[in-house]
């Protein structure tokens, strides 16, 4: 009888122990593949489940390849070089000397003031800069900064009648040696899509910077230690071919002493001691840039050649 009994119930057993068993394994959590289709990672991974069109936004994995695209091109920069025209908003602390010479020839000759000098110094600077790279985020910069301006006043008699002009003008002629720095592409975006630098410049006298009125002229003298310093902030953009425009703003400081008393050039007022004058600017500058060598581009991949590969790694595991 219980012989019987297990020839009937054996292979009960197996039967359900053939379907349990098939049963887990048709469960996510037993498959080879289950990670792959996690529903959670490919809501994460694929495109919104509201949107109509066949592939999502790029993921952080595809951001952050761009923005090593961005590095690699950054640090594949050749040297370069660049003519340059700005303007400067100065501020020249000898002004002050040239209006109270004005208003004491005024006074003295009994004339009238028709037009001062103007409170606002505008200069037009020309100059050239170069560019060598010595790391990855550090080029050596070498610049000149060349300018002239001149102020105008118109003076008129009771009668308003034009009864003279006084006139003065300042110049400077400087070459300077400094660095910039680009700021790394990952710490400002991870699609690398933005550039910024930062430049200072140390400035000397390279001659023929001076101070003139009708009166006479102070030529600046040589300092060992400088004649200025500027910072500048910009945007670096893509490099795509040898020639490119790009701009920048800044902040400009100089400093001139002379062998030349500050009578030799004022004739009315003249304050005492040799002459020296300087001051501070905000500048902006337009570069025009040639650049000796771009970065070669990277073939685009073959998405049915990447497809491929990826089916070829990811190879499905039998069951027994």
């Amino acid at each position: 009888m219980s012989l019987a009994v297990l020839l009937v119930f054996f292979p009960v057993d197996a039967r359900a122990q053939a379907v349990g068993a098939q049963a887990a394994d048709s469960l996510p959590a037993f498959k080879s593949d289950s990670a792959a289709a996690d529903p959670f990672q490919k809501v994460e991974a694929g495109p919104s489940l509201w949107s109509s069109a066949p592939s999502g936004p790029p993921t952080s994995r595809d951001s952050l390849a761009a923005g090593d695209s961005a590095v690699r091109k950054l640090r594949m920069r050749y040297p370069a070089v660049a003519v340059y025209l700005g303007v400067d908003f100065m501020d020249l602390d000898a002004k002050e000397y040239f209006n109270t010479a004005l208003n004491a020839r005024a006074s003295g000759e009994g004339l009238r003031i028709l037009q001062p000098y103007e409170a606002v110094h505008l200069a037009f600077p020309l100059g050239i800069q170069a560019l060598l790279p010595v790391s990855g985020y550090l080029d050596v910069v070498i610049k000149t900064h060349s300018y002239w301006y001149q102020q105008k006043a118109i003076l008129g008699d009771t009668a308003s009648r034009h009864a003279g002009d006084a006139t003065f003008s300042a110049q400077a002629n400087l070459g300077g040696l400094g660095l910039r720095f680009y700021v790394p592409p990952p710490l400002l975006s991870v699609t690398g899509g933005l550039g910024l630098f930062a430049q200072g410049v140390a400035y000397w006298n390279l001659g023929r910077s001076e101070l003139y009125s009708d009166r006479g002229s102070a030529p600046a003298r040589f300092e060992p230690s400088g004649s200025g310093y500027e910072f500048q902030f910009g945007i670096q953009k893509e490099v795509t071919g040898p020639w490119q425009l790009s701009g920048a703003i800044g902040f400009l400081n100089q400093k001139f002493t002379s062998r030349k008393d500050w009578s030799e050039i004022i004739a009315f007022s003249p304050p005492a001691g040799k002459a020296a004058w300087g001051g501070s600017a905000l500048q902006a500058t337009l570069n025009l840039w040639y650049r000796f060598g771009t970065p070669s581009p990277r073939a685009p991949a073959d998405p049915a050649k990447a497809n491929r590969a990826k089916a070829d790694q990811e190879v499905p595991v039998q069951a027994n």
